[in-house]
């Protein structure tokens, strides 16, 4: 993402899931239509899952620290938050500050919003999507979240490494679901509960 934003000339990015299934809705039109019309300079394109899909890492890691360290940006992206479906414009782009990992639509939604960039969520339509086990997944976000706050003076340094630790014993939890039916139960459970956990200080 970042090698194809330091090479484009476009005034518009549009970025795309690298999974899409064939036989998809074109989210690519969808978007490209929507920079057309838009007064935005960031869509978010916010889809359906075909099938039922549990947001763990958006509830009990972006959500959470976001509302704490950007609450200007607590619950403004619509139900996806971290959707890999978007066009946004090129001269807010920040190519070399790019997160190398699944940080990067966490951090694209903060650091769009810090830096004066509007934006709005658009339908795209369903999404037939599979789940993949990926344990480093909460971490990337997480570290994306924590790195802007020190950045932007919200989180001091020395505060983060509690921080980090409240975070891995949300991955933990995160990580013991494989995705079967017979663990989804016991998996919602332990997830509800993540949110009251209490949260360290800033600083």
């Amino acid at each position: 993402m970042a090698a194809a934003v330091a090479a484009a000339k476009s005034e518009w990015i549009c970025f795309l899931d690298a999974d899409v299934p064939e036989g998809s809705p074109n989210y690519a039109a969808r978007l490209r239509e929507a920079s057309e019309h838009t007064k935005a300079d960031h869509v978010l394109g916010e889809y359906q899952d075909e099938q039922p899909a549990i947001p763990s890492n958006t509830f009990a890691i972006y959500e959470p620290l976001v509302a704490t360290f950007f609450p200007e940006a607590s619950g403004k992206f619509g139900a996806k938050p971290l959707s890999g479906f978007r066009v946004i414009q090129r001269a807010l782009l920040r190519p070399k500050r790019f997160p190398a990992d699944f940080g990067i639509e966490a951090y694209l939604n903060v650091e769009i919003m810090m830096s004066g960039g509007t934006h709005e969520v658009l339908a795209i339509g369903s999404y037939k999507s599979r789940f993949r086990y990926k344990p480093h997944m909460g971490r990337e976000i997480a570290n994306a979240v924590l790195d802007l706050a020190v950045h932007y003076g919200r989180l001091t340094p020395a505060a983060r490494q509690a921080w980090n630790e409240w975070v891995s014993e949300a991955i933990t939890v995160i990580s013991e679901y494989r995705g079967t039916p017979e663990e989804r139960p016991a998996f919602l459970r332990r997830l509800a509960a993540l949110p009251d956990r209490p949260i360290p200080p800033a600083s």
